[in-house]
This record gives C-alpha cells, sequence and structure tokens, in this order.
C-alpha cells in the first residue's frame, strides 16, 4: 500500500542561522572512515561473530525533510511510527509524520506543539497517547517544559498541575512494571548557557510527580541512552558516566531508584558510544544500540555484545530510533553528520532504515 502525501508544505518560523551551531554545540568530528553509507565493521575485541542480520535501507515515496533532533515513538493505539519536529539548517519544524508499511505521511492536525527540536517522545501505554515533554524551540534561550498528548491525529495540550523544569535531550520512556512515564535527564537553562539536569520525574494520570531518592545516573545527555527492557522489567541507561569521566556505565531504574549494573562484559567491551539510541527489538529480544561511530550492540541479561552487520547505516548524531510494532523492526531515520568543528557545516539527514 503506498501513502500519499498531502501537498502542504511544514510550518517552520524564522531561525538566525547562527542558532544551528548552538543546537550541536555537542558536535564531533566522527573517525576515520564513518562517512560510507554501509561496509564491514573490523574485527577487534570484545565482539562477537558477524551476524547475518543487516540494517536495511528503506526507500519511502516521501519522507520528512533533512533534520537532526526529530524524536520517534511507536504509537501502538494507532499502529505507526510517530516523529514530531526537529532542526534543519536554519530552523526547527513543528510537523508531524507517520511511518508504516515502508512509507512516511505527513499529518496536519488543527493544533500542534509550537516549532522545537530535542524533545521527548514516548508512549503511554495507560491512556493509550504519545507524550510529548519539552525540547528546545525557535530561540537559542527557549528552552521548554510544555506537556503533549497525541492520539488519532490530533494533539492535546496538557496542564498539569507541576511539570519537570525545561530541558531539551531529556531521555523517556514508559516503565510497564509500574504503568508510568520516567523522565531523565537533559539539559536545562543555566544563564546564558545550559547545564546538565539529573532529575528523575515520572508522569502518570496526567501528573508529573519528581522522586526525590530516585539518585543520579549518568550526566551527561549527549552521550546517553535509555529503555525499558521487559524481559527483566527494569530500565537500563547506558552512556558516559560525566562531560568530563567518557568511562561507560550502564544503570538500572529499579523500584524508583538508580543503581550501576555491574555488566557481564569486560569493560573494554562496554559500547563505543558518542551519541546515539537504544530500543527494544521485540523481535529478536533484547535492546538495540546503535552508536554515532556505527557502532551496533545488543543489551540481553546484563551482557552488552557488539553485532558486526554488513550494512549498516552512516555514522551520525542526533537521530531517532524506534521499534515498529507493526512490522517488527526497529526504524532509524534522519540526523545529521558533522563535517568539523561546530556544526555550520553539519551535513542533514532524511534517510530511513531498519533492522
Amino acid at each position: 500500500m503506498i501513502l500519499i502525501r498531502l501537498q502542504r508544505r511544514f510550518r517552520p518560523v524564522g531561525f538566525a542561522t547562527a542558532v544551528a551551531a548552538v543546537f550541536c554545540a555537542l558536535c564531533f568530528v566522527l573517525p576515520s572512515g564513518s562517512m560510507a553509507f554501509q561496509g564491514v565493521v573490523p574485527n577487534h575485541p570484545g565482539t562477537v561473530p558477524p551476524t547475518t542480520k543487516n540494517w536495511t535501507r528503506v526507500l519511502p515515496t516521501t519522507a520528512p525533510s533533512k533534520r537532526a533532533g526529530a524524536n520517534l515513538a511507536y504509537d501502538v493505539r494507532d499502529g505507526y511510527v510517530l516523529a514530531f519536529g526537529g532542526l534543519g539548517h536554519v530552523h526547527p519544524f513543528n510537523d508531524t509524520w507517520v511511518f508504516s508499511g515502508g512509507n512516511w505521511t505527513e499529518l496536519f492536525p488543527p493544533v500542534a506543539p509550537s516549532p522545537r527540536a530535542f524533545a521527548a517522545l514516548a508512549y503511554d501505554n495507560a491512556t493509550q497517547q504519545v507524550i510529548l515533554f519539552g525540547g528546545q524551540g525557535a530561540q537559542i534561550s527557549d528552552i521548554l517544559n510544555d506537556t503533549w498528548a497525541y492520539s488519532g491525529g490530533n494533539w492535546t495540550r496538557l496542564h498539569p498541575a507541576q511539570s519537570p523544569p525545561g530541558v531539551y535531550r531529556a531521555l523517556m520512556v514508559y516503565d510497564a512494571a509500574a504503568s508510568e512515564i520516567v523522565l531523565y535527564g537533559g539539559l536545562a537553562a543555566s544563564g546564558k548557557t545550559t547545564t546538565p539536569n539529573n532529575q528523575t520525574w515520572v508522569f502518570k494520570a496526567g501528573t508529573w510527580s519528581m522522586l526525590t531518592r530516585a539518585g543520579v545516573a549518568g550526566t551527561n545527555p549527549s552521550a546517553m541512552a535509555m529503555a525499558y527492557y521487559p524481559v527483566k522489567a527494569d530500565i537500563v541507561l547506558v552512556g558516559e558516566v560525566s562531560p568530563t569521566n567518557a568511562t561507560i556505565q550502564t544503570w538500572l531504574f529499579k523500584d524508583g531508584a538508580w543503581q550501576p549494573l555491574l555488566t557481564k562484559s569486560e569493560p573494554t567491551r562496554a559500547p563505543v558510544l558518542g551519541q546515539q539510541d537504544l530500543v527494544y527489538d521485540a523481535t529478536d529480544g533484547y535492546l538495540l544500540l546503535f552508536g554515532s561511530h556505527q557502532n551496533t550492540w545488543n543489551f540481553s541479561n546484563g551482557h552488552w555484545a557488539r553485532l558486526q552487520p554488513g550494512i549498516y547505516p552512516r555514522g551520525r548524531i542526533q537521530f531517532g530510533m524506534t521499534f515498529d510494532g507493526v512490522d517488527g523492526y526497529v526504524v532509524l531515520f534522519g540526523g545529521q553528520v558533522p563535517l568539523g568543528r561546530g556544526c555550520l557545516a553539519c551535513q542533514y539527514l532524511n534517510d530511513t532504515w531498519h533492522y
């Protein structure tokens, strides 16, 4: 079935080109050889034998424009992958797209969140809605803390009595064991700059609550990823310990608190991260991580293992990734490739892959 995109453009707002560099203030240069779209991952200590499963490039008839910082979530009720917003070369977007059956279709709800990138997005199974929180808006200092719900093609602004502070790049997943959404970290405003936010909040029945005794997991929002692991009914977070400590650590969120996980892998076998995303692959029964250095890893029963697909997406940062429950594969979309220090020369992407 081919989905036809309605002929209407998104509604971007004006945005100074220099702001694009601020969105990517934490960009870095990818290692040599990371520009190829596909290739063979070299053997090195800590890898597992090459897998027969590869990443596959999807060639939809239409797609969102090139962008970074667009988040994805699988909408169980409506049966498709939902994508919202993101940042282009000049401005953020507030367009809504759905991915199903290998094609993208743009929707035009009468009301939508304001243009933004790096918002948190997760499906709330208890209310059967996709919840969006925060992000960075149309100005450098425009760090948002609004909450929106999406269902059946429509966005609705929610007005909880209290909310987390404005953050972008925060991690947010649905905790099926507790029937609530968990939000962690992100970057918050601090004068004319930003600072890591180490708070943990939960969203349940339309109410945000801060967990004051949750403790702290990683504190580098640009090098962390988080997903719910139903096999153990835990939330798993992996990333650098802090912006000044690149040691890779894995944490579990269990019984309302973060706790370090001593993985069965050797420390050298932890993922080489950079910027990455982590989702539960329900088809294969493990957590799947894809990192900016083109590394594909899985996490199963306390063990990280590097996979070696022969074909994989180009190295990138600030991409979106989720599991498509209808089609039964992980979907990866967009992002950007830093071509030098700073990001005025970033190459924005709008390719789609599945695994």
